[in-house]
């Protein structure tokens, strides 16, 4: 059994290490599996751009995913303000800093951690983020650049669920793109 479980901690996660991030001392990738990403839209109508999602940790920054357009350049809803998308790295990690590349930089970003998720609630609910199991923020940019790597306030947390959470996106925009999340510990 301890073979196996020896075994198991060796096994590739998935999605290999992340093209055009030059590498920083003291920050290794996390390996998540290519299904690691979730679109999460709880103050919208429902997910934004599902087929695209794996897009963002499958180390091409050539594939994508976008938001919807947003015809008055804000992320305003009914329910609230924002939509993002969370990176399960099961079965938890001490993260030190997300990276972010997109071809649409100066977008707002923060960033939350859960280890447990409250997604029961209808889409358009207005319930804040923390009553839904988020901490944070633990991280934010006012205005993201491509490769930009969000420290992290964690100290020494280990969590499961990471958000990057979209509060404004670029200016004179009506949508915004991410090519690549990464995150490191």
């Amino acid at each position: 059994v301890l073979v196996l479980l020896a075994l198991a901690e060796q096994t590739h996660r998935g999605t290999g290490t992340a093209a055009d991030l030059p590498k920083r001392a003291g920050l290794e990738q996390v390996q998540l599996s290519q299904t690691a990403a979730h679109g999460y839209n709880p103050f919208g109508t429902g997910p934004e751009s599902r087929d695209q999602i794996d897009n963002v940790v499958d180390n091409d920054p050539n594939t994508t995913w976008s938001t919807e357009q947003y015809y008055e350049g804000t992320l305003k809803k009914a329910g609230g303000v924002g939509l993002g998308i969370y990176l399960d790295a099961a079965p938890g990690v001490v993260g030190k800093a997300i990276a972010i590349q997109t071809p649409t930089p100066g977008f707002a970003v923060q960033v939350y951690v859960a280890d447990r998720l409250e997604l029961s609630d209808p889409y358009g609910a207005s319930k804040p983020l923390m009553q839904r199991g988020w901490q944070g923020p633990v991280g934010a940019s006012a205005r993201v650049h491509s490769g930009e790597r969000i420290p992290l306030r964690l100290h020494g947390a280990r969590h499961r669920y990471y958000l990057m959470w979209m509060i404004a996106l670029p200016p004179s925009r009506q949508s915004a793109t991410i090519a690549e999340l990464t995150l490191f510990r």
